[in-house]
C-alpha cells in the first residue's frame, strides 16, 4: 500500500508502509503531515495510517492463530431425545447408536423381555406399573383357570368346580376348563389394564 504524503512545501513524497514508519521514527515525516492513499485518494494524517495499519497487522495474527487452532477442536454434537429424562444424553462427535445417543452398560442391556418391551413404549413409572399387573394377573388366571364338571354325567348340565391349577383337575366326572369363563376374565382384565393406563395420561395431559 502506497501513501503520498504532503511536505510542507507542498510537494508530495510517495511512501510504502515501512518506509513511512521509518522516516517517522527518524523524524523525516511528523504524525500530523497529510498523506494521501494512493488508490483511491482517501486522506488522513501520518499518525492514522500507521494506526490503521498496525491495526490491521494484529487483526491477521489473530485469523492466523485461529485457524491454526481449528484442526484441533472437535465439533460438538448435540443430542435431544424423545426419551424419558433419565435417557436424555449429550455426546461428542464419535460413533453413536441409531438415535445418536450413547448408552451406559446399564442401558445397553436392556434388551430382552417384556419389561424392556414395555419401557421403550416411553411410558411413566405409573403406566408401566399398570400394563404389568394386568400380565400378572392375566397369567395367574391361566395357571389358576375356572373348571366345570358334570355331575351325574349329565351331558346337558355343568356346574362351577372353582379354580384350580391347570395341571391338578378337581375330581369329578366330566371336568374340563371353564374356557368360556376364562376368556371373559382374559378380557376384562385387558380392558380394565388398558383404561387404567389411558386414565393415568389424560390426568398427565390435564397437569
Amino acid at each position: 500500500m502506497w501513501y503520498w504524503v504532503k511536505n510542507p512545501d507542498g510537494t508530495e513524497t510517495d511512501y510504502d508502509v515501512p518506509a513511512l514508519t521509518k522516516a517517522t521514527k527518524e523524524g523525516k515525516v511528523s504524525l500530523d503531515w497529510s498523506a494521501r492513499r494512493a488508490p483511491d485518494g482517501r486522506r488522513m494524517t501520518v499518525k492514522e495510517v500507521l494506526i490503521l495499519h498496525q491495526k490491521y497487522q494484529d487483526d491477521e495474527a489473530i485469523t492466523a492463530a485461529t485457524r491454526q487452532q481449528e484442526p484441533h477442536r472437535q465439533p460438538q454434537i448435540a443430542c435431544t431425545s424423545l426419551l424419558p429424562p433419565r435417557e436424555m444424553c449429550s455426546d461428542t462427535a464419535q460413533p453413536q447408536p441409531a438415535d445418536g445417543c450413547s448408552r451406559s452398560p446399564s442401558q445397553t442391556q436392556r434388551t430382552g423381555g417384556i419389561p424392556a418391551a414395555i419401557e421403550k413404549l416411553q411410558l411413566n413409572r405409573t403406566q408401566r406399573a399398570i400394563i404389568l399387573a394386568g400380565i400378572a394377573v392375566f397369567v395367574l388366571m391361566g395357571v389358576f383357570p375356572p373348571w366345570t364338571c358334570r355331575p351325574f354325567r349329565v351331558a346337558a348340565y355343568a356346574e362351577p368346580c372353582g379354580y384350580r391349577f391347570i395341571a391338578s383337575s378337581p375330581s369329578g366326572d366330566g371336568v374340563k376348563i371353564d374356557t368360556s369363563r376364562l376368556f371373559i376374565q382374559w378380557a376384562v382384565t385387558i380392558a380394565a389394564t388398558g383404561f387404567g393406563v389411558l386414565l393415568v395420561t389424560n390426568r398427565r395431559q390435564h397437569q
